[in-house]
């Protein structure tokens, strides 16, 4: 997950929790401290779970909308960089051109 990408998710939480003060959805402070924490632990969760698919543990079908569409970020950057195999191949073919 790049620095933008974890700026944008602290974005939406805050505002996430904003609208959610402001609605009046938490009777307390301790409610919203409770809510927070429980966003906390589950985005934690999501983070691991896409990780795991990333690394071919386990399979897309295990993700719902929301980490799906994460990983498909996280992939496509990560597709359009090339591996040190590729680097190393390119660089061989142009040597030999």
């Amino acid at each position: 997950m790049t620095d933008r990408d974890k700026l944008m998710d602290e974005v939406e939480f805050l505002r996430q929790l904003l609208e959610k003060r402001q609605s009046g959805l938490f009777k307390s402070l301790d409610d919203g401290e409770r809510a927070t924490r429980e966003m906390i632990e589950r985005k934690k969760g999501q983070a691991v779970k896409i990780a795991r698919v990333h690394a071919g543990e386990f399979k897309t079908s295990v993700l719902n909308a929301e980490e799906k569409e994460v990983w498909s970020e996280r992939f496509l950057a990560k597709m359009s960089e090339p591996g040190p195999d590729e680097e190393a191949f390119f660089a061989e073919l142009r040597k030999k051109l």
